[in-house]
């Protein structure tokens, strides 16, 4: 079983019909009225939130549409939709300041409830194998991982729900009817959303204003940064003005060489035996050397030794 559901009524053809010169546009228009409320669906589900899934699946569509070479290539677009729709609900970054920090709606039921508190990838297991009916190689591949790996967060899932809501799936996960249970579950769930009607003509507009603001900006920041950098001002190369002219050595007298480098008291240096060079010029030997002894003390200057008593 799964969560493909009909889709509602379409409006007349006159008030959607693309341009009959446009396949793509076509094409596009069908595949928004076949799989648009079911997505909406799963993505309820998946967030167990009415107002993220609306968003996440606007935003496929939208990419869908920018990307839609990419789209219409697809031997399954329906995966396409669901993937991107899937990774902007579950990134952090995508959702709205009121789902980001928590302030969320608490779900209508305690299935809704249990199903909110699994882990995000959790979720996205139950939506795959019991909600969608995909085999777990189908299953792993869509959600980007092993087959082992999708197997351990079903059975980890099955675990949690039948620890938090026993008397809705039944308390016993590796019961054969608690899997019929919990896809009978899901599907009353999702067919109890209110799901909006989809324009596809208003999806293709979205994704072209968007695509037009995104080019705009980009353009924009490029013209900024060319005009920054040719508004900054050039060194002036006038003569005589500070770097008009390359710059000149200063030759600075080196310093006297001393006794400590190396002098041999006849006047020689070691290693060449010159004593011309500047560097290496001896020093003149004074001609006598002071030597200062320190005076050494029996005590403290402040507290002076006593005097020793003579031997008698």
């Amino acid at each position: 079983m799964n969560l493909v559901k009909a889709a509602p009524p379409r409006p007349a053809p006159s008030a959607m019909a693309p341009d009959a010169a446009d396949p793509d546009a076509a094409a596009f228009d069908r595949l928004c009225a076949r799989t648009a409320h079911a997505l909406t669906q799963q993505l309820f589900l998946l967030t167990c939130e009415r107002r993220l899934a609306l968003r996440a699946v606007d935003h496929a569509f939208r990419l869908a549409w920018q990307r839609w070479p990419e789209v219409a290539g697809d031997p399954q677009p329906e995966g396409w939709l669901r993937t991107a729709a899937c990774e902007y609900a579950l990134s952090p970054w995508w959702r709205p300041p009121s789902l980001r920090h928590g302030r969320r709606r608490r779900p209508r039921t305690p299935f809704l409830d249990a199903v909110r508190r699994l882990p995000a990838h959790h979720r996205m297991a139950l939506l795959l194998y019991d909600g969608l009916g995909l085999d777990l190689p189908d299953a792993a591949a869509e959600a980007q991982a092993t087959t082992p790996a999708m197997a351990g967060r079903v059975s980890a899932a099955h675990a949690a729900l039948a620890r938090s809501v026993p008397g809705l799936v039944g308390g016993d996960p590796d019961h054969p009817e608690f899997g019929a249970g919990l896809t009978g579950l899901l599907r009353q769930a999702a067919e109890g959303l209110e799901v909006p009607l989809v324009s596809p003509e208003r999806m293709r507009l979205r994704g072209e204003r968007r695509a037009r603001r995104w080019t705009i900006g980009v353009a924009s920041l490029i013209v900024a940064l060319l005009t920054g950098m040719l508004s900054t001002p050039t060194p002036s190369l006038t003569p005589g003005s500070p770097g008009s002219t390359p710059r000149e050595r200063v030759q600075r007298p080196l310093p006297t060489a001393s006794r400590t480098t190396g002098t041999l008291l006849d006047g020689t240096v070691p290693g060449n035996g010159r004593s011309d060079d500047p560097v290496m010029a001896p020093a003149p030997l004074a001609d006598h050397i002071t030597v200062r002894v320190p005076v050494l003390r029996t005590g403290h200057p402040r507290h002076p030794a006593a005097p020793r008593p003579l031997l008698r």
